[in-house]
């Protein structure tokens, strides 16, 4: 849930390992970060499309590396996607 797709699949790719990114400056607040994930689930590229505070940005694109994902799929074949993973902060 939440995420954005930029093109259609049959099966949506879902998180198998997520890492919870740090908050330097235990602030508030929230980042968005486009990923790509390709055929075996892996997160190729990432980068931050907003973000409430420049800290976030850094902690959120070095945990995505760490991310892994079931692949989307269409017509039964794993593909390749971009999808949009959005993250809060508390403080």
């Amino acid at each position: 849930a939440g995420y954005s797709e930029d093109k259609k699949w049959d099966v949506q790719p879902s998180v198998k390992k997520s890492v919870a990114p740090a908050n330097p400056k235990g602030i508030a607040g929230m980042a968005a970060a486009v990923i790509e994930i390709d055929e075996q689930g892996q997160v190729v590229s990432a980068e931050i499309s907003k973000t409430t505070d420049d800290s976030f940005s850094d902690p959120v694109l070095e945990a995505l590396k760490k991310w892994r994902f079931s692949p989307a799929k269409l017509d039964g074949k794993a593909i390749k996607c971009k999808i949009k993973v959005p993250f809060k902060f508390t403080s």
